[in-house]
């Protein structure tokens, strides 16, 4: 009898560390630019990482909403741009149900409407289910932001660093 309970008393620490050194595990230090991964396509993106934003954006065109019984969905299209090995833009056509619409004021102008869903996308070896608003970003430098609802409780941002992050998205967590 005292066997088992020194076995479950071991196992039960066992299990108390893993857990408590997880939820308090540091967050990690990247910088202001990292290589994002869109899942589940393993689509590399360029991300801004910007604790100046509350919710994180992607690039999205023909964005087009619809219905599905009471529930609204959208579908769009997301854009891996070329690269190094990649010589031709590839473009994914995504649909997901509308979390909420959300007001978003430009820094010239009036506000504009934008649609959130989750995505789920790879940073630095880590998986993250984000929302995202959907804009065409064809703008800006950068097709993915990254805010502070994504960022908060596992990232600290260096803006004195760019693409520091080293882990591989293939094999994430």
């Amino acid at each position: 009898m005292s066997m088992i309970i020194k076995m479950f008393r071991s196992v039960f620490l066992f299990l108390l560390f893993f857990i408590y050194s997880h939820v308090n595990a540091e967050p990690e230090v990247l910088g202001w630019l990292e290589t994002a991964y869109i899942q589940p396509w393993g689509m590399k993106v360029r991300a801004k990482l910007d604790t100046g934003a509350l919710t994180s954006s992607i690039h999205a065109t023909n964005i087009e909403p619809y219905q599905i019984d009471d529930e609204l969905r959208v579908r769009f299209t997301i854009t891996e741009p070329k690269n190094k090995t990649q010589a031709v833009e590839r473009e994914i056509r995504v649909e997901r149900p509308v979390i909420k619409e959300t007001k978003i004021k430009e820094h010239v102008g009036e506000s504009n409407s934008r649609y959130v869903v989750e995505i789920e996308i790879c940073l630095n070896g880590k998986r993250y289910l984000t929302p995202v608003t959907l804009a065409d970003r064809s703008g800006f430098h950068y097709p993915l932001l990254l805010g502070r609802r994504t960022l908060k409780e596992n990232v600290i941002v260096d803006p004195a660093k760019t693409f520091t992050s080293s882990k591989s998205c293939l094999h994430a967590e």
